[in-house]
């Protein structure tokens, strides 16, 4: 594209996104310098649309794991737990007495410091300061686990492995698909 916006004396207005970071190169032929003469610095971090879409090297799909593994159970589990312990306080403060008490982690009960560095007092308040629809999001998230998909027995564990394998494994790969199709 380069080579052709000198060739047609047109100029190019280059951009591109990392995360939260942004640039852009406007290349005049003739006057400033051209795209393919510049090179990017080594990048630290993978772009997010690589990551959702195209992982093609073995980093790529390394941080797609892991940020895969840390959705499905990492955060919620914080987030359920936090919640929890925000309704607990809340009710003891309200002088409502919790029995049995708020069903957290078996270790979170006996080890104080777990609490002490795990749980947020203030989960509400600093979960309503996120921004955007975040703050919706986790809340639903945290509804979903606790209500709507919450596993009864084991039969709901592989019901749901299942619909994700599908909807991870298959519909969004057919979904690439369409929307790329393999030779464009």
């Amino acid at each position: 594209m380069d080579r052709r916006c000198v060739y047609y004396r047109k100029p190019l207005l280059e951009s591109g996104t990392l995360g939260t970071k942004g640039n852009v190169q406007v290349v005049i032929p003739f006057l400033s310098e051209s795209y393919s003469s510049s090179q990017d610095p080594p990048e630290k971090a993978i772009p997010i649309c690589t990551l959702k879409n195209f992982p093609n090297a073995i980093e790529h799909t390394l941080q797609w794991a892991r940020d895969e593994f840390e959705g499905l159970f990492k955060q919620p589990a914080e987030n359920v737990n936090q919640y929890l312990m925000f309704l607990e306080r809340i009710l003891c403060l309200a002088g409502t007495p919790v029995t049995p008490p708020i069903p957290l982690h078996p270790v979170s009960r006996r080890d104080p410091k777990f609490l002490e560095h795990t749980l947020d007092p203030k989960f509400l308040e600093r979960t309503l300061r996120l921004a955007g629809t975040q703050p919706l999001e986790v809340l639903e998230a945290v509804q979903r686990s606790l209500v709507s998909d919450r596993p009864r027995a084991w039969p709901d564990c592989v019901a749901w492995a299942c619909r994700h394998w599908h909807r991870q494994y298959s519909n969004n790969i057919r979904q690439l698909l369409h929307n790329f199709p393999p030779g464009q």
